[in-house]
């Protein structure tokens, strides 16, 4: 979505979950008519790639010498 390019994705859960997929036609328009829902999705979206992006820092200084 914030590229614009696919994102390829295969996952494995070790329990059950309920997962949801909007196509970006579908959601972007929804999240410019609703603001709320908009700030909620970006704060989400951003605390997930901040998690990433830490550990991702983490392993890179764990692996250096």
């Amino acid at each position: 979505m914030l590229s614009g390019a696919p994102a390829e994705v295969d996952a494995v859960t070790s329990e059950p979950l309920r997962a949801l997929r909007w196509e970006v036609a579908t959601l972007r328009p929804y999240l410019e008519a609703d603001p709320e829902t908009r700030i909620v999705f970006q704060r989400n979206l951003t605390h997930d790639l901040a998690g990433k992006l830490r550990r991702l820092g983490e392993d890179y200084l764990r692996q250096s010498p």
